[in-house]
């Protein structure tokens, strides 16, 4: 999954440069946050996908990909939730 962490960071030494920084960590954090909502929302299309051509003929396979798209659904809605707490 895409991370603030994975951006370099530039030390400042004034306060426009905190200011400037905190609004660039913000920047990244939006981008960083579509990315994970996009990345998860894929998979949810791929496994109903995987789910719909197996056509559901094979049990376990059928609960484990469903098993999976809970888990996918539920990081999927809390991407959106973060989205949503920011002021």
């Amino acid at each position: 999954m895409p991370s603030v962490y994975d951006d370099e960071e530039e030390l400042g030494a004034s306060l426009a440069d905190l200011w400037e920084r905190q609004e660039r960590l913000e920047r990244v954090q939006d981008r960083v946050r579509g990315e994970r909502v996009e990345q998860v929302a894929a998979h949810l299309v791929s496994l109903t996908a995987r789910i719909v051509d197996r056509a559901f003929m094979e049990a376990r396979f059928t609960r484990a990909a469903l098993d999976e798209m809970d888990r996918a659904h539920a990081l999927w809605c809390a991407c959106l939730d973060e989205g949503l707490k920011r002021p």
